[in-house]
This record gives structure tokens, C-alpha cells and sequence, in this order.
């Protein structure tokens, strides 16, 4: 069975300051995926499939209507990768695994040509760093006080560890 994603979304509330109903994870543009150094962890910038029912005035007046957030996703194990990129809309699937592991999920991220990223993870997952942009730009209005302040309207690389190993 499919999961809801929010509904194993511990900080739910970042996400119901935005929507009303959240849009569901197939579909989704696997932006970057990041593999934490420090341990078994993989945190994913994600456009979301559809703009929020409740945005930031600022990204109104600015014409965005794309979202980006982070999802991460703890203690992960059984991680495979075939193919690349994944950034083309696959979409990303959760289902809980057998009744005796209730707390662990099954993730599958699809992508661009057959390829493929499976892992397991902790139920418990967590979002952050949400960014508004508008259709092909490379322009990011950041929600978050400290990113607008660190990163103005641009990305960092994907090396910078700090922005993607904290949300």
C-alpha cells in the first residue's frame, strides 16, 4: 500500500502553513539528492507538484509558482542506485514495511530513462528549506529567515553539507 507522505512528515506544520492538501509525491522533479557523511541519512530537494494554496506574498508578487522543499528521510539502509538522473519526474513512492518493522518504510525514486534509487528508511520523516521559483528560472525566494539571509536568491552547491544536512 502507497503511502501518504505527510502524514509521516514529523514537523507536519511546515507543510500545513502552505496547503491545504498536500500534493501527493508521484510526479514530483527529484532536484538533488544528498547523502549525508556523517550517517545513514538522504535528504532530497523536491519541486513539488503543485504551488501552495497558502504562499508567501512575496513569492505572488514575484510570479513564482513552483515549490521546492527538502525531504529527509533517517536512518536509512539497502540503498541501490541504477541510472541517472533522477531528476526527471518519477515521482517518489513510500510503503511500510512488513508489520514487524511498523517504524520502516520502502522508498523508490524513479527518474529520466529507467533510473532507479531504492532504500529503507525510518518512518519518521522531516521537511525544510522551502523555496518559491518561477518556471524555469534559476531565481529561489526562500521562506526561511537565515537562508534568505545566507543564500540571497540563489542555490548553494551541492557540496555545501551545512544546507542540506540541516533543515
Amino acid at each position: 500500500m502507497t503511502l501518504r507522505w505527510a502524514e509521516l512528515v514529523a514537523n507536519r506544520e511546515r507543510l500545513e502553513r502552505y496547503y491545504d492538501a498536500v500534493p501527493p509525491l508521484d510526479g514530483v522533479l527529484v532536484r538533488a539528492v544528498h547523502l549525508d557523511r556523517d550517517g545513514p541519512t538522504v535528504t532530497m530537494r523536491l519541486e513539488l507538484g503543485a504551488f501552495p494554496d497558502r504562499p508567501e506574498a512575496e513569492w505572488v508578487a514575484e510570479g513564482c509558482d513552483r515549490l521546492q522543499c527538502h525531504l529527509r528521510f533517517l536512518d536509512v539502509g539497502d540503498l541501490k542506485v541504477s541510472g541517472w538522473p533522477l531528476s526527471a519526474s518519477g515521482g517518489v513512492r513510500l510503503e511500510r514495511l512488513a508489520p514487524a518493522e511498523r517504524r520502516r518504510i520502502a522508498v523508490e525514486v524513479g527518474g529520466a530513462g529507467g533510473a532507479l534509487m531504492r532504500f529503507t528508511s525510518n518512518a519518521s520523516l522531516a521537511v525544510g528549506h522551502f523555496a518559491a521559483l518561477r518556471g524555469g528560472g534559476d531565481t529561489y525566494w526562500h521562506a526561511g529567515p537565515v537562508d534568505r539571509l545566507r543564500l540571497g536568491n540563489g542555490l548553494p552547491d551541492v557540496t555545501d553539507h551545512v544546507f542540506y544536512e540541516r533543515l
